[in-house]
Formats: structure tokens, sequence, C-alpha cells
């Protein structure tokens, strides 16, 4: 879901700064409640069939090897064929993959070919790349948080892996999101990072 997302507020900044005089027009209120209840949709009925997959299975393993309760981590603690599983998890990675990798190359091509070509002013050149500037960043942790834990789950197969390791790279995905997007967001927010100045004097004063 929060790759779909991501996509959607790329196709948004796109809009917002490469037709910005139809954006209202083009991204309504009733237009971005639609896009929204079919990504919810297609999330849920993706990951419906994961359970389901996971029911014909029978179990003779009881310690889950990853820190993280992933769908092709529970398949392995499975003693018959988890193809059909592996094959599903791959098939619905790709999507996912090439979905936001297209969306992307796409949106912030049109976007960096206005500001940096088409825009005769310089302010608002400025502040459209402002405008992406977090969106890209928080993209870009994303896609490498995930492709790290897609790369490290399939390493992990081998025994020579190491197990301190294994669970670093399990642990990457859901560390590295909470910790970047706060930081990224609240930098770049005059608010935010004015309250973060005010902190150690309101701390002083509370002390005093």
């Amino acid at each position: 879901m929060e790759t779909y997302i991501l996509g959607i507020m790329a196709i948004d900044r796109y809009l917002a700064v490469c037709h910005p005089l139809r954006y209202g027009v083009l991204m309504t209120n009733s237009k971005a409640h639609i896009v929204m209840w079919a990504t919810l949709c297609w999330c849920f009925i993706t990951r419906s069939v994961q359970p389901l997959l996971l029911l014909r299975l029978t179990f003779c393993k009881d310690e889950l090897p990853n820190v993280g309760c992933v769908f092709i981590a529970i398949a392995k603690l499975s003693c018959d064929d988890i193809t059909v599983n592996s094959m599903y998890g791959i098939a619905l990675s790709s999507i996912m993959l090439c979905y936001i990798i297209t969306v992307v190359i796409i949106t912030y091509g049109f976007i960096l070919y206005t500001c940096l070509c088409s825009s005769k002013d310089p302010d608002g050149r400025s502040k459209a790349l402002h405008t992406c500037l977090t969106h890209w960043l928080v993209l870009c942790f994303f896609l490498f948080s995930v492709l790290f834990n897609i790369f490290s789950q399939r390493l992990s197969a081998g025994k020579s892996f190491s197990h301190v390791f294994k669970h670093l790279s399990d642990s990457f995905f859901y560390l590295l999101q909470p910790l970047a997007i706060p930081i990224v967001y609240g930098l770049r927010t005059a608010e935010i990072r004015q309250g973060v100045i005010m902190l150690p004097r309101m701390f002083l004063k509370i002390k005093k």
C-alpha cells in the first residue's frame, strides 16, 4: 500500500508542477477518493490470497527465522512444495517495483523538464524542486530498503549467511522508513525546524 500511495503522490506532484492552472480540475476530491479506494481494494485483494496459499501447506517447523512476519518466511516453515507461494510473492513484488519505478521515471522526467527547461521563473522553479525534493528522498529510501530486503531474503537461504547480518537485514526495512521519513519531511518544514531549535530553550526554562 505504501508503494502505491507513493506512486499516487508522484502523480500528484506532476499535476501540481506541470499543470498548475488545471490542477483543481484534474485532481478533485472525488477523483482522489476513487484512487485511494481503488488502491485499498487492490492491496486487500492481492494480500488476501497469501493466507489462502498458506492454509494449504503443512508446517513442520515452529521457529520463525526472520524478524518480520513476512509471507515467504512463514511459507518456508512448511515441508511442502512452496513454489506457488514463492512465484506469487515474486509476481507481487515485480508488479509493485515496475509500477513505482515507471511512475517515478515518467512523472519526475516531466517535472525536471518543466522546471529546468520550460520554466522561465527562477522562484517558481526553485519552489517546484523544493516541493518534489522531500518526496524524491522518501522514494529513494523506500526503494533502497525494499530492494535490500528482497535480496537479503534470497541470500539468507545459504548456510554461510551470518545470522547477525540476517536479522539486521530483516530489520532494515522496518527501521529505515520510520527514522528517515520524519527527518526528511521535518527538516524541510519551517514550523517543525523552528520547533526543534526552540526545544533546548524550552528545556532550560522548565529546568529553571
